[in-house]
């Protein structure tokens, strides 16, 4: 069975309203899509998994995320956000998924929970999604979109991504990571390279190679890179 690559995005609780929230949404679809003419034809569906048009613009992304408006609560406090998908096609088992958990605001009264907006986009490695480039491409789309904190392309399951409630969300190591501006610089050795993302972040790439299973080598070099960031204070 062939693997899944995964590109990973979390950014912490931002308050912005849903237009907003729609703008960032939209602006990801356009980068795809520069990325290539088939990702411009990515889909949303509704909660009965009937397939919809692509997005359209930013008026049509709001739209689709008052659908998938996910209200809950904080003792007496109602809030929302949003949790939507995106595909390639088809539902089951499409080239490329697109999950987005988008409008969680800053939230003082669950102090030391980590509960993170966050996207999440699959591609099947014998896809043209999953050669290197598309996947870097995706990723730095992601970045531009919505100015992550951090996130990581690996294969799907390693690493495994950190779960919202159950972890402390510190950044983990992948053959690539991303880390904001905020993060402190880490020190690296070869085959690890570090490169800016604009004014946004950098990208520490672990190995120049694409992430493959079972790979020794870019395990060892993925590992040093989790070492480094040990280092830096930047993961425990």
């Amino acid at each position: 069975m062939e693997p899944t690559y995964r590109v990973q995005l979390y950014w912490r609780g931002r308050a912005a309203p849903v237009h907003r929230l729609a703008d960032e949404l939209w602006r990801f679809v356009q980068g795809l899509g520069a990325l290539s003419p088939r990702l411009a034809g990515l889909r949303p569906y509704t909660r009965d998994d009937e397939l919809l048009p692509a997005l359209t613009g930013a008026r049509h992304a709001e739209a689709v995320l008052t659908h998938w408006e996910m209200p809950w609560r904080t003792g007496d406090v109602t809030r929302r956000s949003y949790k939507l998908g995106l595909v390639l096609d088809r539902i089951d088992d499409p080239q490329l998924r697109v999950e987005l958990v988008t409008g969680l605001e800053p939230l003082e009264d669950l102090e030391g929970l980590w509960v993170p907006n966050r996207l999440a986009v699959l591609a099947r490695a014998g896809s043209e999604f999953a050669r290197a480039e598309a996947l870097l491409g995706v990723l730095q789309a992601g970045v531009q979109a919505f100015a992550p904190d951090w996130g990581f392309i690996g294969l799907d399951g390693d690493p495994v991504p950190p779960r919202p409630l159950f972890s402390r969300g510190e950044p983990v190591a992948a053959w690539v990571t991303y880390l904001a501006r905020s993060y402190p610089r880490l020190a690296l050795s070869a085959p690890a390279a570090s490169y800016a993302l604009g004014e946004l972040g950098s990208l520490v790439m672990a190995h120049a190679e694409r992430s493959e299973p079972g790979s020794a080598m870019q395990r060892e070099a993925v590992l040093a890179v989790q070492a480094a960031m040990r280092a830096a204070g930047v993961s425990p």
